[in-house]
């Protein structure tokens, strides 16, 4: 794997955010940032149309394989220096549903994430990210921007 395409759409806050926070952190696969309203989006991802309606964000590798869903937010962690750990750690299928939550909870801690959130044991880390999915205002899922 050479580098992976971040597909966001531009017009979702919490994407926004996710985007923002990636585009910051040191990386060991170089992540491009496409926003699903870029004109050149279609020409030069042939085929993507269909997941585009489907998540909130999109990774896709420069050999062309397409994540979507939790597996999306654990491609862009695993791309991460800081945060391959993470990506393996949330792949555990009780804790995958929950990858989209995690990644927004790193990115709002905009800088280290903080020892308390490493000790978690995963069953409270999972009822935490499960808390914050049913009370946060901002949905990862598309075109949502409203309360859920």
């Amino acid at each position: 794997m050479n580098n992976i395409y971040i597909l966001y759409d531009a017009q979702n806050e919490f994407c926004l955010r996710c985007r923002a926070w990636l585009a910051t952190e040191p990386a060991l696969l170089p992540l491009e940032f496409i926003p699903y309203q870029a004109p050149e989006l279609l020409a030069k991802f042939e085929g993507i149309q269909p997941y585009l309606a489907q998540n909130s964000l999109l990774a896709v590798t420069a050999q062309g394989a397409v994540y979507t869903g939790p597996q999306a937010f654990i491609m862009c962690l695993y791309a991460l220096e800081n945060y391959r750990d993470w990506a393996a750690r949330l792949s555990d299928p009780a804790l995958l549903p929950y990858a989209a939550q995690a990644v927004g909870l790193f990115a709002s801690f905009e800088g280290t994430t903080p020892p308390w959130v490493n000790e978690l044991n995963d069953k409270d880390l999972a009822n935490m990210l499960k808390f914050q999915r049913e009370t946060t205002r901002i949905s990862p899922l598309p075109h949502q921007t409203s309360p859920v």
